[in-house]
């Protein structure tokens, strides 16, 4: 994994993001796998890279991203009907 981190790493010299100034699917493909690295003892994989480092927390940092991380709302149960206007 480290040969293509380090790939990585260079490639995001002077870019925002994985092709340019422009988030695209090959950039938010990668969020579920580094969040997951990230909580992992390999995190320094991520940590030590300061172009990587910057390039995720920029993608952590998009409101859509914090939306999908976000608890959701806890479950309601069903309506049930009344037995008064069950029967109508």
């Amino acid at each position: 994994m480290c040969p293509h981190l380090d790939v990585l790493e260079k490639h995001l010299e002077g870019k925002r993001f994985l092709i340019g100034d422009t988030i695209t699917l090959a950039d938010l493909y990668r969020l579920p796998y580094g969040e997951f690295l990230l909580t992992t003892p390999e995190a320094t994989l991520f940590t030590t890279r300061p172009n990587i480092t910057r390039w995720f927390a920029s993608l952590q940092a998009k409101p859509s991203w914090k939306a999908v991380q976000a608890k959701p709302p806890p479950a309601q149960p069903p309506a049930t009907p009344s037995p008064a206007t069950h029967d109508r």
